[in-house]
């Protein structure tokens, strides 16, 4: 298991665990995170509870773990690192085994998949058999707002719900964060799943920028609370990690299959939100063979501001039953915010800023409840519409999140 982030601290919960890595920030110490968010997401991957005596594990506590340090204390990175990193692993994928790697980060995509480098760049570290596994973003709750490269469509992209603490999933939630797709410019129909991502407990780094910036998530002398897809994304490696034990053979596209095709129904119901539904780990782990066959030969760019269908032919919809679909399209343009040009981004890039104080202290959680019953108070269960077209410049946030409209 491979993880591009701000490097992993070498502690008790990783144990002989921490077979390898890189640092490409010049640092010159994988094992050295500065910023803390490595080390969280690491510890949500196969953290072994030693920290907290027992109280807190990962999702794989017996997976081996690869750092591959991109950011330092800032907490920021730049797409040619990035690219190094990914290049990085497939070099080593022998060498240390890595067959899954986690991305937790992304950045707001204005080109399509087909051009964009990072996705690129993925898409050969897919093929070379290592499944990707990236956070959705924190950009929602509007539609449009995957950011990259959980917008290619050969990772596994995840969302965050909030599972309120609870450990029925009848009373999940998603969170308003967690963002929606489809893709822009391209239509792809992400996130894949969604798992908990809302007040997640997992290992501090101490002496870190997150660590020191926010005293009140500290949970003990080794813990941490947060909130992002960021960890939905660590917290579906570890899940891809225990599927790979149980049946080591799975290619990538085998390995999707196993996740997506075993979700539990997700709290929404609807592809562009909660995806295939909600991680279920355990059947994931004991199902039988699923195929998934994934190809992105042959696609050709979308433009921003082109019209886009959601037929088989033009987008992954057949996922999801594309007669359902059949002939709907509309326009598609860039989503909010400026446009990332390849350089350093600011920080907000990583998905798991969203830091939260709140710890699984009570079993209320007031105020988590978003915009009552349904995301917008109504849902799409009008006439057929199949054949229209959406023709406004804009639709971010319309009614599109609603539980039922299909």
């Amino acid at each position: 298991m491979a993880v591009i982030d701000t490097g992993i601290d070498n502690l008790p919960d990783f144990a002989g665990r921490l077979i390898g890595g890189v640092d490409l920030t010049g640092e010159n110490n994988p094992f050295q995170d500065d910023y803390g968010h490595g080390t969280f997401v690491a510890g949500l991957i196969g953290g072994d509870g030693a920290s907290s005596g027992g109280e807190y594990e990962g999702e794989a506590p017996g997976a081996d773990l690869v750092s591959i340090k991109v950011a330092d204390a800032d907490g920021m990175t730049d797409l040619s690192t990035l690219i190094l990193g990914l290049q990085w692993a497939v070099a080593n994928r022998l060498a240390y085994n890595i067959r899954i790697l986690n991305m937790s980060l992304g950045f707001q995509p204005f080109e399509s998949t087909t051009v964009n480098p990072l996705d690129q760049a993925v898409q050969a570290a897919w093929n070379s058999g290592i499944a990707v596994v990236a956070s959705a973003g924190n950009a929602g709750p509007s539609n449009g707002t995957i950011l990259s490269p959980g917008d290619d469509p050969l990772v596994i992209t995840v969302g965050a719900l909030d599972d309120m603490a609870q450990p029925v999933v009848a009373d999940d939630e998603m969170t308003d964060f967690s963002s929606a797709g489809p893709t822009s410019p391209d239509g792809w129909v992400k996130p894949d799943l969604v798992t908990s991502g809302r007040s997640v407990v997992s290992l501090a780094a101490p002496g870190s920028t997150v660590y020191d910036g926010y005293p009140p998530a500290r949970i003990g002398s080794g813990n941490f609370v947060g909130s992002g897809t960021s960890f939905s994304a660590a917290i579906t490696s570890g899940a891809a990690a225990l599927v790979l034990a149980a049946d080591p053979g799975l290619t990538p596209d085998e390995l999707k299959a196993r996740l997506l095709g075993t979700t539990s129904p997700g709290p929404v119901g609807n592809p562009f939100v909660d995806g295939h539904g909600a991680l279920n780990a355990y059947a994931a782990a004991t199902a039988g063979p699923m195929n998934l066959s994934q190809s992105v030969l042959g696609l050709v760019p979308t433009l921003p501001g082109a019209t886009v269908s959601l037929s088989p032919a033009g987008s992954n919809a057949d996922s999801w039953n594309a007669s359902l679909w059949s002939g709907v399209a509309w326009p598609q343009g860039p989503a909010g915010g400026p446009a990332w040009n390849g350089s350093a981004w600011d920080g907000s890039a990583w998905n798991g800023f969203t830091w939260s104080s709140r710890a699984w202290n009570d079993g209320g959680w007031g105020g988590a409840d978003w915009n009552g019953q349904t995301w917008d108070g109504s849902a799409w269960d009008g006439s057929a519409w199949d054949g229209s077209a959406w023709n406004s410049a804009a639709w971010a946030g319309s009614a599109w999140n609603a539980s039922e409209w299909n």
